[in-house]
């Protein structure tokens, strides 16, 4: 089988696969942009350079992580805020947040042409023409919660869950048109799976209560109008939201190192496949290959069902380290 056959199986709910790689969030790296003369902060202009990268680091290593766009200022961007692209080594940032009140936004008519959004979605069929026969095309979704940070600044929302929370809510229904027509539009030109990273929704942010209260009920809706495999990442410490993720409406949960595999397993049930959740800033930036090997073996031993970073990778972690990534699954795999 594929990397992308056996990776749709698990995330269709396939139990009986065995535990596979693959890194859903950001697998590019500025060794592997070297090697494939496709490098930021062009590539996110650039649909040949996007695609070109994206696949860059499969071909390089053996991990699958056909993943766009590169970070999670599309679609703030495209709504008006400015974003300042980055370097070889870093990625674009929100610069500057919208000046208009939550209630003041207007949604512009014409989303999909806005902004970095064509380029991106060039870049989707461009993918699936090149590499997607092997590995899934994964295209990423801003989570609103996060989305609605970009646009008015996260302290400023973070705030108004407290004063205002009725505000949040009918703002995150306003955001969730875009991100549903993106959604659509990356599944037609050729995406196999949607990835939605919110990391703002994060338990080191909110509480539970208001994950469960606030922005469960976004993802709900957001993610039953996607058809097609579906994964949520959440950054930092999630394992009190864990139960309430479970009626989200995914099919695999991306979770990092401050939740314990076992637990996260356990709390996910069988029916939504875990993914992680290797520290992307300690092993795989600064550890050797035989600590990420080490790393690997205990995600893969407390019931992993996709081994990834717990994180998106740094663009400095060595491809070396990656490397050691599929090393780990294969001896994992001729284990009897």
């Amino acid at each position: 089988m594929t990397p992308k056959e056996r990776i749709l199986g698990i995330l269709r709910g396939d139990r009986s696969m065995r535990p596979v790689l693959w890194i859903p969030v950001n697998g590019t790296v500025t060794e592997g942009m070297d090697a494939c003369g496709a490098a930021w902060p062009h590539a996110h202009w650039d649909p040949a350079l996007m695609a070109r990268l994206a696949e860059a680091t499969y071909e390089l290593t053996g991990c699958p992580t056909c993943t766009i766009p590169f970070c999670l200022t599309l679609e703030a961007e495209a709504l008006g805020a400015g974003v300042g692209l980055g370097t070889r080594s870093t990625q674009p940032q929100v610069k500057r947040h919208l000046e208009v009140s939550m209630d003041a936004f207007t949604p512009p008519s014409d989303f999909l042409a806005r902004g970095r959004i064509p380029v991106v979605l060039e870049a989707v069929e461009r993918l699936a023409r090149s590499t997607g026969r092997v590995q899934p095309v994964n295209m990423k979704i801003v989570g609103p919660f996060t989305l609605a940070a970009a646009l008015f600044g996260a302290e400023a929302l973070l705030l108004a869950t407290i004063d205002d929370p009725e505000g949040v809510a009918r703002l995150l229904d306003r955001l969730l048109p875009f991100s549903v027509e993106l959604a659509r539009a990356a599944l037609a030109r050729g995406a196999d799976v949607i990835t939605v990273p919110d990391p703002v929704a994060s338990g080191d942010l909110i509480s539970p209560v208001m994950y469960a209260e606030l922005v469960l009920p976004a993802h709900v809706s957001l993610l039953s109008q996607i058809d097609a495999p579906r994964v949520l990442h959440i950054c930092g410490d999630t394992a009190a939201q864990i139960p309430h993720i479970r009626r989200a409406g995914v099919h695999a949960f991306s979770f990092e190192e401050k939740v314990p595999v076992r637990q996260a397993r356990a709390a996910l049930g069988e029916g939504i496949g875990a993914i992680g959740n290797l520290s992307a800033f300690g092993a795989l930036l600064t550890g050797s290959p035989d600590a990420v090997r080490s790393e690997a073996r205990r995600c893969l031993a407390d019931g992993i069902d996709v081994l990834s970073s717990g994180c998106g990778l740094s663009p400095l972690s060595p491809l070396d380290n990656v490397r050691a990534l599929v090393e780990a699954v294969k001896e994992h795999e001729a284990r009897p």
